[in-house]
């Protein structure tokens, strides 16, 4: 009943697609909005019609992702078919150049009945949020930090009016509008995530004559995608990760970072709206209070020696923050710690005090060349 009211069609043209040749029927197929470039490819949902309050098991969520492989390697197996024997519509999930794999999106829905809220004209899809009141997304991966990797796959998951969708399907009554809406929705919550998941970057070589992607492509492999004569580049920030972890995604973005600038013109890039938002010159701080740990050495420095210069402190945390920040120059560190010691929120007296505190409660420690210890 749910496919009434966000696929195309119950018998879609590609029917291989929906009655899979080992056996699988995919409950929700329909072509929309590549997220990655202007272009068409496949989202895919299941509606198993959960119960209320429980959630789809590691069983549902395999088979979803089963589904997914299933429709990645049909389209790829028309790159081996006659043109008269292509009977499916073939995407762009495999990039031949960078050998990355479009993101194919995927979804849960399922229908549930509200007691307080007995409506059949209003369809009220709510998407699962996280703790942090963000739309929830689950991932699965095989190599960490390829967004364009074959394996790593994504999933939300909603609830949708079951009222709503038994009075549609009753009527046979699909609404087109909303079926935009929905398909829409779907599209633009897995975009955000991402925005807030992966930092991209737009890939220009500067030598038109010999693509660096060849000199870089081991470290490439996944991590990007052709988009026109250029690269798009995710890279994951490891904010679902434990921070040990996340701090090995920063240091991977370094790396690549100093690997590629010389071949590479870089450019952040806005996925949620697919326009550049300016040249990218690495990970910067742009104040010394963004950063607490940061701004908490700083002051247990000037505990010890309270006449400290802005080139002593530049010159104590620097390499210390190195790989943190790798994009920040000399004077980038001498122009944010000038403006904290002018302006820092505290006077000396409570700088002081603070610091105190928190080195007698153990929090962080001054070696004997101001270098601090957390």
């Amino acid at each position: 009943m749910i496919d009434s009211i966000i696929s195309d069609d119950t018998k879609m043209q590609n029917e291989k697609l929906k009655d899979q040749p080992d056996g699988k029927i995919v409950d929700h197929i329909y072509k929309y909005e590549s997220l990655t470039r202007p272009d068409y490819i496949y989202y895919i949902g299941d509606s198993k019609y959960y119960k209320e309050g429980s959630d789809p098991g590691e069983n549902s969520i395999f088979k979803q992702f089963t589904y997914v492989r299933n429709v990645i390697q049909m389209n790829m197996d028309l790159w081996d078919r006659p043109k008269d024997k292509k009977d499916i519509t073939r995407w762009s999930y495999f990039d031949e150049k960078t050998e990355g794999y479009n993101i194919t999106p995927n979804f849960f829905i399922r229908g549930e009945v509200h007691p307080d809220h007995m409506d059949y004209n209003d369809p009220q899809l709510t998407a699962e949020k996280d703790s942090h009141n963000m739309v929830k997304v689950e991932r699965t991966v095989h190599h960490h930090n390829r967004i364009f990797d074959r394996d790593t796959l994504f999933v939300q998951k909603y609830s949708i009016n079951f009222l709503y969708v038994l009075s549609a399907y009753a009527q046979n009554h699909t609404d087109d509008d909303y079926k935009k809406s929905i398909r829409e929705k779907f599209r633009k919550n897995l975009l955000h995530w991402l925005a807030e998941n992966y930092i991209f970057l737009l890939l220009t070589p500067k030598n038109r004559k010999e693509d660096p992607l060849e000199k870089h492509f081991h470290e490439l492999l996944g991590k990007v995608f052709s988009y026109g004569d250029k690269y798009l580049m995710g890279l994951d920030l490891g904010k679902t990760e434990s921070e040990k972890e996340a701090q090995k995604r920063n240091e991977e973005i370094g790396n690549l970072y100093f690997s590629l600038r010389g071949d590479f013109k870089m450019e952040t890039f806005d996925i949620e709206h697919s326009v550049v938002t300016g040249e990218y010159h690495g990970r910067k701080l742009e104040k010394i209070v963004d950063d607490d740990n940061l701004a908490r050495n700083i002051n247990a420095k000037l505990v010890f020696n309270p006449k400290l210069t802005t080139e002593d402190i530049v010159r104590s945390i620097e390499d210390e923050y190195r790989d943190k920040y790798f994009g920040m120059e000399t004077n980038d560190w001498r122009h944010i710690v000038n403006d904290y010691l002018i302006v820092r929120p505290m006077n000396e007296e409570d700088v002081v005090r603070k610091a105190a505190e928190e080195m007698s409660n153990g929090l962080i420690s001054v070696n004997d060349d101001n270098s601090t210890i957390e």
